[in-house]
């Protein structure tokens, strides 16, 4: 009897260690929006050997998020992360930092899954790549904020910001799908494609971003 308790014990731990997720750090209340899947990454790097160019694949599954700036990617970007600070229930702040308190011009708790963070913060190098151009064009949320906080640095610090959170979100994720070399007769340079990755579904996640949007409300971009 106790040889059978272990082993269903130890079956029932091991199935939970391999588990994907959700993890004791996802927020409680979005549990219910992960949903796993595998999927290939789109838009990779390949060469043609017809114009002897490297080029990116084409998709029309998605939308275009980068190249050259306009309004078409930058309506994209928006609607991708579209009413990204939501509201917290003071329960669920409770078990977060004692130092967390509700904002002073709305009395609301707020927060953002993670990775609307690191997206916010691609955003934002995408746009700072391209500076220039949003310097003189107000699509898409690019801002300059040192104003704000009176500190002729602080774009540069949020940058170097930015890339260290995406650096380490990648670290974090740790990824070990391969990536394949390719090789084409005359052209010299390997070029690295993906294989298929086990992935987070984005589509609950955005759902429940938008559910919670209509039911708490969301901090105005």
């Amino acid at each position: 009897m106790l040889s059978l308790c272990l082993s269903i014990y130890l079956g029932l731990t091991l199935a939970k260690v391999q588990q994907p997720g959700p993890f004791d750090t996802d927020l409680p209340g979005l549990h219910s929006a992960v949903v796993y899947e595998e999927r290939a990454f789109t838009r990779e790097l390949s060469y043609d050997p017809s114009s002897g160019r490297v080029i990116r694949m084409p998709c029309d599954r998605e939308p275009e998020y980068f190249g050259e700036p306009n309004e078409t990617v930058d309506a994209a970007w928006e609607d991708l992360v579209r009413n990204r600070w939501l509201s917290m229930t003071p329960a669920e702040a409770a078990s977060y930092d004692p130092e967390l308190s509700p904002l002073p011009w709305d009395g609301q708790f707020r927060f953002e899954p993670d990775m609307f963070h690191s997206l916010h913060c691609l955003n934002s190098l995408r746009m700072y790549i391209d500076k220039s151009y949003y310097e003189t064009h107000h699509n898409g949320h690019y801002h300059n904020l040192s104003p704000l906080v009176n500190q002729d640095d602080f774009e540069r610090i949020h940058i170097d910001h930015c890339m260290d959170q995406i650096r380490q979100t990648i670290q974090c994720h740790g990824d070990l799908s391969p990536v394949l070399v390719y090789t084409w007769k005359g052209f010299e340079l390997g070029i690295g494609r993906g294989t298929k990755h086990t992935c987070r579904k984005w589509e609950p996640i955005r759902k429940w971003m938008d559910d919670r949007n209509e039911e708490y409300g969301h901090l105005p971009q």
